[in-house]
């Protein structure tokens, strides 16, 4: 099995048959990364959602959900 394997990579279909195990490789290295992140972004958008409901008191300043949220959107290193 190994034998064939190595004659597959090193025939004239080997470079595409490299080329196709990468992508679909990094098929499902997306597929996995975006189930993992979406609940994430989901709770992302309903605290912003949930911040745009509330209203500031009287004197105060209305604050921007970008600027409140800045250092989620924006991490610094």
């Amino acid at each position: 099995m190994l034998e064939q394997l190595a004659v597959l990579i090193t025939s004239e279909n080997g470079l595409y048959f490299i080329v196709g195990a990468l992508l679909l490789l990094a098929l499902i290295n997306w597929i996995r990364f975006r189930w993992r992140i979406n609940p994430c972004i989901k709770d992302m958008e309903s605290a912003v959602n949930s911040f745009r409901e509330i209203k500031p008191d009287e004197g105060e300043e209305e604050l921007d959900h970008e600027e409140f949220f800045a250092f989620y959107l924006n991490p610094k290193p």
